[in-house]
């Protein structure tokens, strides 16, 4: 029962003592007419003790919460003392009383939930310290760490080209993996990395002309090892798209580019993996929740589809997919490897470039991954002339 419901009902102040709650009464100069069984055991104070004196004993400086009480009718929490001097911490609810200025407050003891409230907050603080502070590292020391990685394929990949001199059949089998994994691991860093930055909101981004083609071929030579490893063919689709330089940031977007088509390589063991490049109508533009610069046409946006054939993804697993570390399918995940940051990552990054991904799939059918970018430079408009 509400206290407001409760004031209509009452009509002698023996009737207090059935409220569920503490009850005190005052008057228009806060002076305590009233209270029940509830607020004695609360205060620690006889009604007979407390009547006459000012709710400020009780209330200390948070007296204004009664008001902001009354009269936005909501619940606070302030702090109050018992008749031990010992802070408590309650939860108040006003109602007036009646013409003559005389004020009911609900009261709640809450010390111990409060108290474990702050704990978790203080808690959650400590954590969130904790996390930022690997973020920056992992930031700040992105070169140390990508350093030793590249030296590892640098090498692995000049032995297998034959700088050592000709390789058997055993350990080429042996360099290749560790190429292999170094190149995956070189992987994992730059996503770790991209999620630091942004997560520290160290990013920056680089905003430039360049041609989307050469872009997408380049990322294309980087996984052709991948390629040539499984029995797929890859097929890039340019027939329709009619603005090859673009307006946009060139390392997000290839970070991008490289999350997707890894991704497809990855969960596709037979069949197709096609990249096709168009320019969207501004109805779909807008239906993904991107809202067009007045003067933008068609051709200032670019979709990318990322199709492949492999194994699809599960309706139950589609959910939180663009999550951090999100792994819903764990025989998948042992299976095919992966950390769950590839996707969450990529709508980060797709977050800053003002653009949006979205997917369709079915399990053993394939994915199909699209997303939308801008790709012409916003205009900054002339000042104003000043009249001189």
């Amino acid at each position: 029962m509400h206290i407001t419901d409760f004031i209509k009902k009452i009509s002698k102040p023996m009737e207090l003592d059935a409220y569920p709650d503490a009850i005190i009464i005052i008057n228009a100069l806060n002076d305590i007419v009233a209270w029940n069984r509830k607020a004695e055991n609360i205060f620690g104070y006889l009604e007979s003790e407390i009547t006459g004196r000012n709710i400020a004993i009780l209330f200390d400086n948070c007296i204004e919460k009664i008001h902001e009480s009354l009269f936005e009718k909501t619940r606070q929490i302030i702090n109050a003392k018992n008749r031990n001097g010992e802070d408590i911490i309650i939860e108040i609810s006003c109602g007036e009383l009646n013409k003559d200025g005389k004020t009911i407050i609900s009261i709640r003891e809450v010390t111990k939930g409060q108290k474990v409230i702050e704990k978790l907050l203080m808690e959650y603080e400590k954590v969130s310290k904790i996390a930022q502070n690997k973020s920056g590292f992992m930031a700040a020391h992105s070169n140390e760490l990508k350093k030793p990685v590249h030296s590892i394929i640098g090498f692995s990949r000049g032995v297998l080209d034959g700088v050592c001199g000709q390789l058997d059949e055993k350990q080429e089998k042996y360099i290749s993996i560790i190429n292999k994994n170094a190149n995956n691991l070189l992987a994992l860093l730059d996503n770790m990395i991209v999620l630091s930055r942004i997560e520290t909101e160290q990013i920056q981004t680089e905003y430039k002309v360049f041609d989307v083609t050469e872009i997408i071929e380049s990322v294309k030579s980087n996984i052709n090892h991948l390629i040539q490893e499984k029995n797929i063919s890859f097929e890039i689709d340019f027939s329709e798209l009619e603005r090859k330089n673009i307006y946009s940031d060139e390392g997000l977007l290839r970070q991008i580019l490289m999350n997707l088509y890894t991704n497809a390589v990855k969960f596709t063991d037979v069949g197709l993996i096609k990249l096709t490049l168009i320019h969207p109508d501004l109805e779909t533009v807008k239906n993904m929740g991107i809202y067009p610069v007045h003067y933008f046409t068609e051709k200032s946006y670019i979709l990318f589809s990322i199709s492949d054939t492999g194994i699809g993804i599960a309706d139950e697993d589609q959910q939180g997919i663009f999550d951090e570390y999100n792994q819903s399918n764990k025989s998948m995940t042992k299976k095919y490897g992966g950390t769950g940051l590839g996707l969450a990552i990529t709508k980060k990054i797709l977050n800053i470039l003002g653009g949006n991904i979205w997917f369709t799939s079915k399990l053993s059918n394939g994915s199909t991954f699209n997303f939308i970018i801008p790709v012409e430079k916003i205009l900054t408009p002339p000042l104003p002339k000043v009249e001189e």
